[in-house]
């Protein structure tokens, strides 16, 4: 989680150009939703990049944060608008590709979700891709290669349980 908060950042830089006195408060709002969203607080993290986002309604750097906080938060429209937006205005990529693939696995959009989350899963930046892919897979009826995904994951992060829950499921479904 910390090095997508890292990618997600280093995505939104360089920034539009500010006056003196306004940008150390986005900066400001920013740090501390990043802070609190590190320690689960959401509800404050979002009223965090709310307020950067009131003083620059286009800084790409809150409104990824932002939308990143939503999801937690289980707004995932707001959160789908949040990353359309970055997306328009800072262009393709692969950042916003991953969390836009994790919100079509939540809408049940299986095949906008392999899509997306296919072309992040040889990213080790996305440490998590091969889980969310394996599930949107077996999700979509793709047993052979949601349990290839799954297998993957479960060599890249053998310490999550989720990882082990679904791939059990998916051998017992599969016989």
């Amino acid at each position: 989680a910390a090095i997508l908060l890292l990618m997600a950042l280093a995505i939104a830089s360089p920034q539009a150009q500010q006056s003196g006195a306004q940008q150390p408060n986005v900066d400001a709002h920013i740090s501390r939703g990043t802070e609190l969203m590190k320690q689960q607080m959401f509800e404050a993290a979002a009223s965090e990049f709310e307020q950067a986002l009131a003083l620059d309604p286009k800084d790409p750097r809150a409104r990824l944060e932002y939308g990143i906080c939503l999801i937690s938060l289980g707004r995932n429209d707001d959160a789908r608008l949040a990353f359309e937006q970055v997306r328009k205005e800072k262009g393709e990529s692969r950042v916003i590709d991953y969390y836009l693939g994790r919100l079509d696995l939540l809408a049940n959009d299986y095949a906008s979700a392999i899509k997306r989350l296919g072309a992040v899963a040889e990213d080790s930046a996305f440490p998590d891709a091969p889980f969310h892919l394996g599930v949107a897979y077996i999700s979509s009826g793709d047993m052979d290669n949601g349990i290839k995904w799954l297998e993957r994951a479960v060599r890249q992060q053998p310490n999550d349980y989720r990882v082990h829950y679904r791939l059990a499921r998916a051998y017992s479904s599969a016989n």
